[in-house]
């Protein structure tokens, strides 16, 4: 977790996306939790020595009254608090002890990494990384499918790692699915690098590319589009053209995370259809007003956890 972040989180200062990285940070370890309340005190020990329109003779420090500076005087504390804790920020797990980030099969989850990058998990996926993570780099492994919106800096690169390719960014917004002998990137925004664990082939991916990999097949594959509906359980847009009503069905489940029932009798239907971040319901309408038929919502849903 970034110390600036942290130290706006303990003085009340944080931004509303800013609280939810430390809030993610703390759910994912129950310790980290008592580890913060420790940290605060500390920080309160040291703030209480700062007095502001004072000066210092032996230090020739002036400290003013501008919330500018005091704000400045927190951060420094909390620079000197973690310092002399023995690097307490750094140090908060046991060494080698992984952070482990998993889904069920039958949700989809949106997680924050340290840098507060996201990271939203699709099925049984499963992602990891080490305590270090953000101090001298950002290393993610994957196994499963993820939708990545990575922070932009510049002096540390993010690479997510998988059994059969790494990818590369700076800043972008990204899907990664992989297994054991495959794998496909898809970009929505930015630009990525995708290197080949075998071979090393490699692709550079802009807006609107992907590429795949198996390990059966000795070429790295990169097309200039993709179909967005591969994204669309994460960013709710939809083009289906001709597509079996079935398949519309599975990716509007997985979207807004409901376990709708196709009937028999609609089995071999096909639509053409748009859907643009739509409530569950509005969606359902259109589809029955276009086929003339009568899906209805679960009925243990109501209403879609999308709208």
């Amino acid at each position: 977790m970034d110390n600036r972040i942290l130290a706006k989180y303990i003085f009340d200062e944080a931004n509303e996306e800013e609280r939810a990285a430390v809030e993610q940070w703390l759910s994912e370890n129950p310790e980290r939790g008592e580890e913060l309340k420790q940290l605060t005190e500390r920080l309160d020990l040291a703030a209480r020595r700062y007095r502001p329109d004072t000066f210092v003779p032996d230090t020739r420090i002036f400290h003013r009254k501008s919330r500018r500076v005091q704000r400045l005087i927190r951060y420094v504390a909390v620079a000197v608090v973690v310092l002399v804790t023995g690097l307490w920020l750094l140090l908060h797990e046991a060494p080698g002890k992984d952070v482990m980030l998993v889904c069920r099969a039958d949700e989809t989850r949106e997680f924050y990494l340290p840098d507060s990058s996201v990271v939203t998990l699709s099925g049984t996926s499963k992602l990891v990384y080490t305590p270090r993570y953000g101090k001298r780099f950002r290393k993610v492994s994957l196994k499963g499918k993820a939708f990545f919106s990575v922070r932009k800096d510049l002096e540390k690169s993010f690479i997510v790692q998988t059994s059969t390719i790494n990818v590369k960014v700076l800043g972008t917004a990204f899907q990664v699915q992989a297994d054991a002998s495959a794998a496909e990137v898809m970009v929505e925004r930015g630009r990525v690098k995708v290197t080949t664990t075998r071979g090393k082939q490699e692709c550079i991916l802009q807006k609107g590319m992907s590429a795949s990999y198996k390990t059966s097949e000795p070429e790295l594959k990169v097309s200039p589009e993709f179909d967005a509906n591969r994204i669309g359980w994460k960013t709710g847009v939809f083009r289906f053209k001709d597509t079996p009503l079935a398949e519309v069905i599975r990716e509007l489940n997985l979207y807004y995370q409901v376990k709708m029932a196709l009937p028999d009798e609609y089995d071999s239907s096909r639509i053409t259809v748009s859907f643009d971040k739509l409530p569950l319901k509005e969606a359902l309408e259109i589809i029955n007003q276009t086929l003339d038929i009568e899906l209805v919502l679960p009925a243990a849903t109501g209403t879609s956890s999308a709208e």
